[in-house]
Order: C-alpha cells, then sequence, then structure tokens
C-alpha cells in the first residue's frame, strides 16, 4: 500500500520508495560514457535514453512546470487532444488500455496502465524518454501539427527552426536526429518503405509502434501495437517486417512507384 515513504506507485500492488527517483537521476548524471567501449573501441556515437532524462529535468526547471503538466498546457490540451497522456489510469478504465508485458522479472506481474520503461517507472511513470500512452488519432494530430512545421489549427506551437533542429542528423554515417529518427542511411537495413522520401522522420517503439512523418508526400504513417504481450521474446512483428509492409502497401496505393524494385525482405 501506498505510504508516505513508498510513493510511487510500479504496479497496482508495488510501491517504490519516494526518493527513487532522486537516486536514479544520480546514476543518470554519473554515467561516464567517455569509458563507454565498443569492441575494444571509445564510442564516437552510442543510442541512449539519457539525453532525454536530462531535458526532462531541464524542461522543468527553466518552465517551473512538471513535464506532465508543461506538455499538457502548451501542447496536447490546445490541440485538443483527448488520449494523450501519462499515466493513462489516471484518466481511463483499465479496459481502454492496451496491455503489454507480463513481467517475471522485477514487477511479477502484467503491465497493463503503467509505463513499460522501467527507468520511467521509477519515475512516477512520467519521463522525458518514455511513459506516453495515447490513441491513433491524437498521435495523428501531434505528427500532423510537426508535418506543417508546427502550425496546427490557426496556433504555432513550435518555430519551424526547432523542427529543422529536431531532424538535423549530426553524423552522416549513423540515421538519428537530435530529435527524431531518421530513414537509415543503408536502405537494405532501412526500418521505413523503400519508398519513402529522405525528408521522412519518425520514431519506432520498442512496445511494437512506429510512426513516420514524410513532408515530401504529405503523410503520416502510424502503426500501434503491444508487440511485447505476453512476453518481450516476441519478435514474430520484427521477424516479418509488418510495420514496413504496410507502409511498402500506403505509398504504392498513393504514389506511381511502378519503376522502382521494393526488396521483398530486408
Amino acid at each position: 500500500t501506498p505510504s508516505e515513504k513508498y510513493s510511487i506507485q510500479i504496479t497496482p500492488d508495488l510501491f517504490a520508495l519516494s526518493t527513487i527517483e532522486d537516486s536514479v537521476w544520480k546514476w543518470t548524471v554519473e554515467t561516464d560514457l567517455a569509458r563507454k567501449r565498443y569492441r575494444y573501441r571509445p564510442y564516437g556515437y552510442r543510442y541512449s535514453d539519457l539525453g532525454f532524462i536530462i531535458l526532462k529535468r531541464i524542461i522543468e526547471k527553466v518552465s517551473g512546470e512538471q513535464l506532465e503538466e508543461f506538455v499538457a498546457n502548451n501542447i496536447y490540451n490546445p490541440l485538443g487532444l483527448q488520449s494523450l497522456c501519462f499515466n493513462p489510469l489516471t484518466k481511463f478504465d483499465k479496459s481502454q488500455i492496451v496491455p503489454t508485458e507480463m513481467d517475471i522479472y522485477t514487477r511479477n506481474s502484467l503491465i497493463h496502465g503503467f509505463v513499460h520503461d522501467p527507468a520511467a517507472a521509477l519515475a512516477g511513470g512520467v519521463g522525458g524518454h518514455a511513459g506516453l500512452f495515447s490513441n491513433a488519432l491524437d498521435i495523428a494530430i501531434l505528427l500532423q501539427m510537426n508535418l506543417q512545421e508546427g502550425y496546427y489549427g490557426g496556433n504555432w506551437f513550435l518555430q519551424p527552426e526547432t523542427l529543422a533542429k529536431f531532424n538535423n542528423r549530426p553524423y552522416e554515417s549513423n540515421r538519428r536526429g537530435l530529435g527524431w529518427d531518421k530513414p537509415s542511411v543503408k536502405r537494405e537495413r532501412s526500418t521505413t518503405s523503400d519508398l519513402r522520401s529522405d525528408s521522412t522522420f519518425g520514431h519506432t517503439g520498442f512496445t511494437g509502434t512506429c510512426a513516420w512523418v514524410d513532408p515530401a508526400h504529405n503523410l503520416v504513417y502510424i502503426f500501434l501495437s503491444n508487440r511485447i504481450h505476453p512476453f518481450v521474446g516476441n519478435k514474430k512483428l520484427l521477424r516479418e517486417n509488418v510495420r514496413t509492409s504496410i507502409q511498402d502497401v500506403i505509398y504504392q496505393s498513393i504514389t506511381d512507384f511502378s519503376h522502382l524494385e521494393i526488396k521483398a525482405s530486408r
């Protein structure tokens, strides 16, 4: 049961120390990236959640609001979004939320209505890198605003220069942008359709989701699933390349790509 000492809810019956978020923050800022190595060589780049975990603290420090309050007040509510939120059980019945993993290691229960990411869970369900729940409609509105360079419904939410920075790819040999993921540099390893434009941006999600915006074709593509339900070892979505195959069909239905050859497998 919750108490002053154990107030951070991880599952319906599991509560963490109220001070655990401070410990997670300490572990984050003390991570010595300079010592991280790959095959005996120092990393020049490494995919990590650390930057966005730190970004949450920066936003809260500058705005004077908690992250969930800041994004709701400045983005989600003005956009008219109904489902996009952290900690959805505070707004919706569990029956309206899809479950994720049957966690047999730490939480010993089905994760349903709580964030899957452990670091975000220890931060009370709100992370700069994880924790959001939504339906496809709200994501579509949010991404349409990004497609329109920050403008939606008569209002500016982001400046075009800011979005350009989000999409900037610092390393020519790596597909990652500063804020968004980008199409793979090598198309044979791409997480997007071969038919997309190079201006495409978006992201994939570990639990079985993806969203891609293609400004050149005025296209927003969203795929939501709970791949890791009931167990995280389910690789079928990846093995059969379902998300990208659906994206191929969408492109073929709206544009004449008959002169191009789509790889049967990636």
